[in-house]
C-alpha cells in the first residue's frame, strides 16, 4: 500500500517555549484508519492540527496565498527532496 502521509521526527514548540510534540513518526496508508491517543496535553490535538494545516496547502491555488505563505510553501516543497544543502535569500520572519 502507498504511503499517503508520512511525518518523521516532526516537532512543535509553542511561542512560550512549551514542547507540544518531540520527535513524532507517523505514516498512514491510502485506505487506512488511523487514531491518536492519549492523556490529555500529550499533543495529539497539536499534531492533528500540524496535519491539517498541511492538507489546506495541498487544495489551494497558489495564487490565492499571500507572500510570506508562498515563501514558506516554496521551502516545504524544496525540504521534501531532502536536500543536502538548501540556500535561501529571504528572510524568514520581520523580527
Amino acid at each position: 500500500m502507498s504511503v499517503l502521509l508520512e511525518l518523521r521526527s516532526v516537532e512543535k514548540r509553542y511561542d512560550n517555549g512549551t514542547l507540544a510534540l518531540e520527535r513524532v513518526n507517523l505514516a498512514v496508508s491510502k485506505q487506512e484508519f488511523v487514531s491518536l491517543l492519549g492523556p490529555s496535553g500529550c499533543g495529539e490535538s497539536a499534531a492533528l492540527k500540524m496535519i491539517a494545516d498541511l492538507a489546506k496547502f495541498a487544495h489551494v491555488n497558489p495564487r490565492e496565498l499571500s507572500g510570506g505563505m508562498k515563501l514558506w510553501v516554496s521551502i516545504a516543497r524544496a525540504m521534501v527532496t531532502e536536500p543536502r544543502l538548501l540556500l535561501h535569500g529571504r528572510a524568514l520572519c520581520s523580527t
